[in-house]
């Protein structure tokens, strides 16, 4: 196959060549292939594979644009080329190279889950993945009980994944989702309480559930079936 048909084989299917066949070009025939190959990852990163140079930051931007994940095959991306890689992918942070606080912010409003590759994250970052994703309390590293109270507002069932909570985090995970009662290990009679008051069968999920708790199941149960009966 000729350098002409190697080229041809791109212009006209827009699929690209490998770098074996490029490197057989000549010099004209490369710069060819490269212009056209840029173009076609503006429309498409997945063409980035066929692409053997230095990207202009023009086409970086479209890229990262399309897939913030791209950014890891780029040597020395600009920060705007960062930013934009973030704000599509929060992700992408992992392939970034001492982030700035702005980009760790960006990249955790993108995805909270984006934190478990940030070390030593400020406040400011956990508190802005957590409200993302209450989830991602769970990637951080002895969180503050502000941050645990935060959390457990946003999704009660987050206090499975938070050590030793204080009695004040255990209440406010009960009345967010009086379920996560179950996540709880010897839930005072307030946090039992709680738990029974939004749903009766939340009583299943305590152990010895003391009599004031059983007693207010009994009594929401009577007035569930009495509803029932009207």
């Amino acid at each position: 196959m000729t350098n002409k048909d190697l080229i041809s084989q791109y212009v006209d299917t827009g699929i690209g060549i490998s770098e074996y066949q490029f490197n057989k070009l000549s010099n004209n025939d490369k710069k060819t292939y490269l212009r056209k190959m840029e173009i076609s990852i503006k429309n498409d990163y997945r063409n980035l594979q066929y692409y053997y140079g230095e990207l202009s930051e023009e086409t970086q931007l479209a890229v990262v644009k399309q897939n913030g994940g791209t950014i890891e095959y780029m040597d020395n991306p600009s920060k705007e080329v960062q930013l934009a890689a973030v704000k599509q992918d929060g992700f992408a942070i992992r392939f970034i190279d001492n982030p700035s606080e702005q980009l760790k912010l960006v990249a955790v409003k993108r995805n909270g889950g984006a934190i478990v590759y940030i070390d030593n994250p400020s406040e400011e970052v956990q508190f802005a993945a957590v409200k993302e994703n209450g989830l991602s309390i769970k990637d951080i590293k002895n969180p503050s009980e502000q941050l645990q109270l935060f959390a457990v507002q946003i999704n009660g069932n987050v206090i499975y994944f938070i050590k030793n909570p204080s009695d004040e985090v255990q209440l406010e995970a009960v009345k967010q989702n009086g379920n996560a009662i179950q996540y709880i290990e010897n839930p005072s009679e307030k946090v039992q309480l709680e738990a029974v008051k939004q749903n009766s069968d939340n009583i299943q999920y305590i152990k010895n559930p003391s009599d004031r708790v059983k007693a207010l199941r009994k009594e929401l149960s009577n007035i569930f079936s009495w509803f029932k009966k009207k």
